[in-house]
């Protein structure tokens, strides 16, 4: 009877332990559906890496469990160390030092919520255990309790004894500030932070942006500075004090940063749109193509600035560049209204340039020039012809026609207005040359 009884316990042992295990893994199952929250890990180090010390000679259950969770840990399986702590704290649930490593683990997840109930638990017994409320400031900040963690995290800064805790709380007090947006007590607190941790480039950048946000300028300038003469090539520094500079105003000054920008990242966007602007702004034509065309290469079908280089090409003199963009505009936008009527207004004022050419010079210096200048020559002789017909220079304008047609066998309106042109001035040979070519 006695081992049938020992028997029958340990059965129901048995079976109290699985369904423990199962309801365990169901959690963790559960849990590891939820999003991962991103932000600073506690540190492992609050499971210790040794076994518990036991005087007895036999170890009982959950001392073993406790050195398995323990070893699980320490090879990294976190999972499999956490289903032992649940065993571990259903068999001693009064051991805190078990329950905290468990919520160490807890943490390390990101298991906010399950941490946040142990946490409370491991508070009501140890109400000044700094660990444990540091802890809770946390993940009351990953679980949106914002206004909660900002005023746990002040607390412990208020009462930090030593300074390696007064930085930790500080650091927390100004993540928690930083999300509820409230710059003017972050300011102060960032400055805070950085006297303690002199050697932190990214607190004294994000002192730098904060400052800039609140447009105190000389604050942001003078951090700004410090770090240039650290690091004269940080491309985040040169970019701020140029945006610093623009912000108040001074243009000559962000230009140079945004040049020394660029030297740094020669395929810096930003910069070089800056810089277009800023020497477009003062009709420096040339400067502000060459920056264009630097976009170009890291934006070659961009519309907008195909049709500003168009336009600036034309501002600097170089009609035929400025046809050549057009070009390519109407090759990407075919039919284009705008870009239409702007090929039109340009091949007027190439049209305009080369007219002396065609009355002194005559047509055939105009083809050999054209071939060098365009692709579209019959769209230049037709704006040419236009202004021939306006001076009445019908000679001239024979010779251009004649050109048109050779281009453009197909333009009737042309070829007819050749012929009348050539029975006008009785160059009657010429007319059955043209009318026999035609009829072909």
């Amino acid at each position: 009877m006695y081992c049938l009884y020992h028997k029958r316990i340990f059965a129901v042992g048995t079976v109290i332990v699985l369904i423990l295990y199962c309801g365990v893994m169901f959690n963790l199952q559960a849990e590891d559906k939820q999003p991962p929250v991103s932000g600073p890990k506690i540190l492992k180090t609050n499971v210790p890496d040794h076994e518990i010390k036991y005087e007895d000679e036999f170890s009982p259950d959950w001392k073993v469990n406790w050195d398995r969770a323990r070893q699980l840990y320490r090879e990294n399986k976190y999972r499999e160390a956490l289903v032992q702590y649940e065993l571990l704290l259903a068999q001693k649930e009064n051991i805190d030092e078990a329950r905290w490593e468990y919520t160490s683990i807890l943490l390390h997840l990101e298991r906010w919520q399950k941490a946040k109930y142990e946490l409370e638990r491991l508070i009501s017994s140890e109400s000044n255990n700094r660990n444990y409320l540091f802890a809770l400031a946390q993940v009351y900040l990953k679980t949106g309790k914002v206004d909660k963690s900002v005023k746990l995290y002040g607390q412990l800064y208020e009462q930090a004894s030593v300074d390696p805790e007064a930085v930790r709380a500080l650091e927390g007090l100004t993540s928690a500030l930083e999300r509820q947006a409230d710059n003017e007590a972050l300011l102060p607190l960032l400055e805070q932070l950085i006297v303690r941790k002199p050697g932190d480039i990214g607190l004294q950048k994000k002192l730098a942006l904060l400052a800039m946000e609140m447009r105190k300028f000389d604050k942001a300038e003078k951090t700004l500075h410090k770090l240039e003469q650290d690091d004269p090539d940080d491309v985040y520094v040169l970019q701020c004090l140029a945006e610093l500079y623009e912000q108040k105003g001074k243009m000559d000054q962000a230009a140079v940063y945004w040049q020394k920008l660029i030297s740094v990242d020669p395929e810096n966007s930003d910069a070089h749109e800056r810089l277009q602007h800023y020497y477009c702004d003062r009709n420096n034509w040339q400067m502000s193509l060459k920056h264009v065309e630097k976009l170009l290469k890291i934006q070659p079908h961009k519309f907008d600035l195909l049709e500003t280089a168009a336009e600036l090409n034309l501002k600097t003199g170089r009609i035929d560049k400025a046809l050549e963009y057009y070009d390519y505009l109407l090759v990407i936008k075919p039919g284009n209204k705008g870009i239409l009527q702007k090929k039109k207004e340009t091949q007027q004022i190439l049209a305009a340039d080369l007219l002396a050419l065609v009355e002194n010079e005559g047509s055939q210096q105009l083809w050999q020039d054209l071939v060098k200048v365009t692709s579209d020559r019959p769209g230049v002789y037709r704006e040419i012809a236009f202004l021939l017909r306006k001076k009445q220079k019908n000679d001239e304008l024979i010779e251009v026609l004649v050109l048109i047609c050779q281009e453009d066998p197909d333009d009737i309106q042309t070829l007819t207005e050749l012929k009348e042109l050539l029975k006008e001035k009785g160059r009657s040979r010429e007319l059955t040359v043209l009318l026999n070519s035609s009829s072909q």
